[in-house]
């Protein structure tokens, strides 16, 4: 069974295949070509090229798949995977044995994955603008923005005063797709972040 055909299986399951969670989050950046009949029963291509009219999937959107059909159960992990915006400098045992270039690119589709979850997403994503740690907090006010909830307006806004750069300029872009209007910015320092009037409801 390849790693897609795993996924798919998970999938069926639902919420039962919580404890797969991590497996199915490591498999994320896999971009390996399989035939979308395989993956459905069958064995692998080895090259897109073999796929009649682009029927083909991956192992990563596979596992996307997955983790969206688990659901709410699956949330707090995936905002732990979140994490893995951080520099290696900053926390190696986060990375220890992973290329953290992989790891930053498994935490922004983390981030899409909450963002199809939808609205139970809200909440916890907008605890988690408090995390200690910048890449949870970053990857929490992207998805808040790309999830559309202007209940997370005022979390969002304080986050304009971030010690990190990267958080600042994820809530600035995560307010702009709110509705709330620019002002200045992205900003380098907490004292240049303005304070913004909250659009009315």
């Amino acid at each position: 069974m390849t790693r897609a055909n795993a996924a798919v299986t998970l999938a069926r399951l639902h919420e039962k295949a919580l404890p797969a969670v991590p497996y199915l989050i490591a498999n994320l950046p896999d971009e390996t070509p399989l035939q979308w009949q395989v993956v459905y029963g069958g064995g692998p291509f080895e090259t897109k090229d073999a796929f009649p009219n682009n029927e083909f999937t991956t192992p990563g959107k596979e596992a996307a798949k997955a983790l969206v059909a688990i659901g709410p159960p699956a949330i707090p992990q995936l905002i732990e995977a979140m994490a893995g915006r951080m520099d290696l400098r900053e926390a190696p045992e986060l990375v220890a044995g992973q290329n953290p270039l992989v790891r930053a690119k498994v935490a922004s589709q983390v981030t899409d994955v909450l963002v199809q979850i939808g609205q139970p997403a809200v909440e916890p994503l907008t605890k988690a603008l408090d995390d200690p740690r910048w890449g949870v907090r970053a990857g929490a006010a992207e998805a808040l923005g790309k999830l559309g909830d202007k209940n997370a307006i005022p979390a969002l806004t304080a986050k304009l005063s971030d010690p990190k750069p990267p958080v600042r300029e994820a809530a600035a872009e995560a307010l702009e797709r709110l509705g709330v209007p620019p002002i200045g910015g992205p900003w380098t320092t907490p004292e240049a972040a303005p304070d913004r009037q909250r659009p009315p409801r």
